[in-house]
């Protein structure tokens, strides 16, 4: 079974969820088991500028090209996650727009330049189809996600499984930001931004360390 985990060259791991290798030409991401009770699953994506230059053996995996400009996300925690690498005006679908906080997407909702695509498993594959996104960060409970997945491949459209809501550590979940990063070609900013998320964290936790009475 693969070690799980980001690795970068600060070597961090919180993440057990996800796990990127730094190519010269590519990024592997490696996504493991995506929804509630999964055992021992895994997905493996490649990202790249240049879809056209990787080996043919490689083409068996979803290629994503980046950066990516326009996505769907089927989470609301997927769009705070975006709009903190200042990518918010990529989200072109989003599942329940009533929830999304986020100024720039909801003015894209105004001016239908944004689209809520419902929940799977009533997605509106149509609107989908015409968005054509880069990618569809996706989300599930259960195995039945893949369900989802398939008739998006069937169509053309490149599907990407995310689970940092399982993450049972705060930093954890947190270090997706470096996962989304990486479509954006912003992984420094991922890390700078995880980084500094962090430190804040460590000296919250430090700073009550003496408490007695929790």
């Amino acid at each position: 079974k693969p070690e799980t985990g980001f690795k970068s060259k600060e070597d961090t791991c919180f993440a057990k969820g996800f796990l990127i290798e730094e190519h010269k030409e590519y990024k592997v991401i490696k996504v493991f088991n995506p929804w509630q009770k999964a055992d021992n699953i895994e997905f493996t994506y490649y990202l790249t500028a240049s879809p056209s230059g990787l080996p043919d053996s490689l083409l068996l995996f979803p290629v994503i090209k980046t950066p990516v400009n326009k996505v769907v996300t089927l989470s609301t925690t997927h769009v705070g996650i975006i709009s903190a690498l200042g990518e918010s005006g990529s989200i072109a679908g989003i599942s329940g727009k009533e929830f999304v906080r986020d100024s720039i997407v909801r003015r894209s909702v105004e001016e239908k330049k944004c689209f809520d695509v419902g929940y799977a498993p009533n997605l509106d594959f149509e609107r989908i189809l015409a968005i054509k996104p880069d990618v569809v960060f996706l989300y599930g409970l259960e195995a039945s996600v893949l369900s989802v997945a398939s008739r998006l491949k069937e169509a053309g459209i490149v599907s990407v499984l995310v689970s940092e809501y399982l993450e049972d550590h705060p930093l954890g979940k947190a270090e997706w930001i470096k996962f989304f990063a990486a479509f954006y070609d912003k992984d420094d900013e991922g890390s700078r931004i995880f980084n500094t998320v962090q430190k804040h964290y460590i000296q919250l936790c430090d700073s009550v360390k003496s408490v007695s009475h929790k």
